[in-house]
């Protein structure tokens, strides 16, 4: 799964760049980068505009809420001591 400090940042509506295999599976093509592309991508979420950076972080802030809440977290561990 994403890192814990990725994960806060997203729900603080700040934009990330992570270069973590899990990132290429749950984050925006945007944010997920590899070392090679890590230095462009993150220029690339300083200098968006406000527009495009309201849409990510909306964006982001939605994943953390449908996959990495509370909720789901219990729902997931109950499940996974049921199994």
């Amino acid at each position: 799964g994403l890192d814990k400090v990725v994960l806060q940042a997203m729900s603080c509506g700040c934009p990330v760049v992570s270069v973590s295999e899990a990132a290429i599976d749950e984050l925006p093509e945007s944010c997920s980068a590899n070392e090679r592309t890590m230095g462009a991508k993150a220029e690339a979420a300083i200098r968006m505009n406000d527009h495009d950076r309201d849409a990510l972080t909306e964006q982001l802030r939605n994943i953390v809420i449908a996959d990495h809440s509370l909720k789901t977290c219990i729902v997931e561990m109950v499940t996974h001591m049921n199994s």
